[in-house]
């Protein structure tokens, strides 16, 4: 992506490691990485044949802490690549959008950035 492109963005992406799961109906789809996420988003590499407009589940976990810490969300396969999946979140419950928002803060190029990204953002309610 180009830097332009970057800047239509409405949140700045971070890259982190963590284990994701992706489920869309049925069919639970192994994540091999997570390229990047943000408080609207997330891009995973997997090899499952998915559509564009699925509904899906990510399940994100940060292991190796205590509580292990656990990310779910409900989301909407946005945009498909080679690659992988940029999945759109549509839903989060308030513990989890605090824990991603966590996240993301703690591993933004410019956290003061991605905090204004999230204060200005009127249509970002957690549930």
């Amino acid at each position: 992506m180009t830097d332009s492109n970057s800047e239509l963005r409405e949140f700045s992406r971070v890259p982190f490691k963590m284990v994701a799961d992706l489920k869309v109906g049925d069919l639970d789809c192994p994540v091999a990485n997570i390229r990047d996420l943000s408080m609207k988003g997330i891009f995973l590499e997997c090899d499952v044949s998915l559509e564009k407009g699925a509904v899906c589940q990510v399940n994100l976990k940060l292991e190796g802490v205590e509580p292990p810490v656990e990310i779910m969300v409900q989301g909407e396969i946005q945009r498909i690549e080679k690659s992988g999946y940029g999945i759109s979140f549509s839903q989060i419950q308030l513990e989890s959008y605090e824990h991603l928002n966590h996240i993301v803060q703690l591993n933004a190029k410019n956290p003061h950035q991605s905090e204004d990204e999230i204060k200005s953002h009127l249509g970002l309610n957690p549930r």
